[in-house]
């Protein structure tokens, strides 16, 4: 590609684009937030935390791993399916910016839940406060990672149709 497609897709770039208000408060966010909620409301008061903390956490480690690799690879497989010219025409109209984004922040929210899942693992023998506070970090993450591969699917596959629809009928020199 030229110099001047490769523009600067930091995280914080395009979040400062997409605003951290539409980001906070999208249905995959507010649906995570319930859920870890109404999750921590019911488990964390139980006598039995530790051993229903450790449970879900091992599980948890193994959805984020899977999910993160599922969406890695997802991204990788998408992005080699486009020829040049129609990169270069999503980046024109500034598409590929919100499409990279989606991946970006679900990769970021899967590292999160991975990590807090990680650690939630190792505090739980120990029967730490650690494990009580990061119980809902994991929980949150791991959901909202979940909600947003779903959102992310179906958002991607989506634009992607009506994007080759509208590309196909371009004349060649329009890009």
């Amino acid at each position: 590609m030229n110099d001047d497609v490769l523009k600067d897709y930091s995280i914080w770039n395009l979040i400062n684009k997409f605003g951290i208000f539409n980001i906070l408060f999208d249905f995959d966010s507010v649906s995570a937030y319930f859920l870890t909620i109404i999750t921590a409301y019911f488990y964390i008061p139980r006598s039995d935390f530790f051993e229903i903390a450790g449970a879900l956490s091992s599980s948890f480690i193994g959805a984020d791993a899977a999910l993160l690799g599922i969406v890695i690879a997802g991204f990788a497989i998408a992005v080699s399916m486009f020829d040049k010219k129609f990169l270069l025409f999503l980046d024109k109209f500034g598409i590929f910016e919100e499409m990279i984004f989606y991946f970006i922040f679900t990769t970021i929210l899967l590292g999160f839940g991975l990590i807090a899942s990680i650690i939630l693992s190792i505090s739980i023998p120990f029967d730490h406060w650690v494990s009580k506070v990061l119980f809902p970090f994991s929980v949150l993450f791991t959901i909202w990672g979940i909600l947003s591969v779903l959102l992310l699917l179906a958002v991607f596959l989506k634009d992607v149709a009506i994007l080759k629809k509208d590309y196909s009928q371009l004349p060649d020199d329009a890009i």
